[in-house]
């Protein structure tokens, strides 16, 4: 799939392809929070306020887990085809 922004285009030097735009980008962070939101819902309704405070650790290593991974994508980002790269 040559041109995808999963791949860079045949001669590029950069280290990915076309950067995705603000309304993609909002649109994987929608998506990941509607996630993170209804564990943090449950939590909440099960424990209280405990499980607001536990479900916002679980929010933050969501992030740190799936963005610093391999793939760097967390759901939302690989829903809309998106990632995260590292630039050194």
């Amino acid at each position: 799939m040559e041109g995808s922004p999963m791949t860079p285009p045949a001669g590029a030097t950069g280290p990915s392809g076309p950067r995705a735009g603000f309304w993609r980008r909002f649109g994987a962070y929608f998506l990941d929070s509607i996630l993170i939101g209804i564990v943090v819902g449950i939590l909440t309704a099960i424990l209280k306020t405990p499980g607001y405070f536990i479900g916002i650790a679980i929010g933050l290593a969501y992030f740190v887990y799936f963005e610093g991974g391999p793939s760097g994508q967390t759901i939302g980002k690989r829903v809309l085809d998106i990632r995260v790269i590292d630039y050194a």
